[in-house]
């Protein structure tokens, strides 16, 4: 469907494309300016245009609409070296909070040779 989208475009610098991070880019061969645009803020502007319902297609309305009205920054995709180093870092902060946690839950023990052995 993008690529159709794309290629009715006459004029794609005043064209954007709006989604929230939770999407996953799975057209990204198509080349358009994007826009990350904050879920929360997007969310605030349906109830504020009293659209409350929740499909596909009012989504991509009031996303359309959204970007409209705001004009959010536009920026270019994050390329994969990118992605993948968010994702080891992503993955390093949660082992560090667990070996806190770990660190806690064997110093709440009572019995210290306990303590040693696990």
């Amino acid at each position: 469907m993008l690529p159709t989208l794309a290629s009715g475009i006459s004029q794609p610098k005043q064209f954007a494309v709006a989604w929230k991070p939770d999407w996953q880019p799975s057209w990204q061969l198509v080349v358009l300016p994007v826009a990350v645009v904050n879920p929360r803020q997007a969310r605030d502007f349906a109830k504020a245009t009293g659209q409350l319902a929740k499909t596909d297609r009012v989504d991509a309305a009031i996303l359309a609409e959204f970007a409209r009205a705001i004009r959010p920054a536009i920026r270019p995709l994050k390329d994969e070296d990118t992605r993948a180093l968010d994702d080891l870092v992503t993955r390093r902060r949660q082992l560090l909070a667990i070996r806190v946690q770990e660190r806690l839950s064997v110093s709440a023990l009572r019995d210290p040779g306990l303590c040693r052995r696990v």
